[in-house]
């Protein structure tokens, strides 16, 4: 998942990643609640919520839409919604806090 970076396709579903690995979609679901404590979408969009921090960290102004995007969250409002979810804080919050 990390090496391939699957979690960055829009609208990704665990039936996309069964087929691309050649599991089927209850293993994957069931090892990832497993393993990580969590369902696929929150396993998914914990990653895109990493991917999102080091993007932020990377540059000095990037438009969150676009970092919502290239972070591969099908909209700037489940961006927020999720960054929050899993930081606490509101991007931009987290970036006064790490940078």
């Amino acid at each position: 998942m990390n090496d391939e970076h699957y979690y960055l396709t829009h609208n990704l579903t665990i039936m996309d990643v069964s087929q691309k690995v050649g599991a089927c979609r209850t293993y994957i679901s069931r090892y990832i609640n497993t393993k990580f404590g969590c369902s696929f979408s929150d396993y998914i969009n914990k990653m895109r919520v990493e991917h999102a921090k080091q993007l932020l960290l990377q540059s000095d102004y990037i438009k969150m839409i676009h970092i919502a995007d290239d972070s591969g969250f099908s909209s700037e409002q489940s961006f927020y919604r999720n960054f929050n979810k899993f930081t606490g804080m509101s991007p931009s919050e987290w970036v006064k806090k790490n940078k």
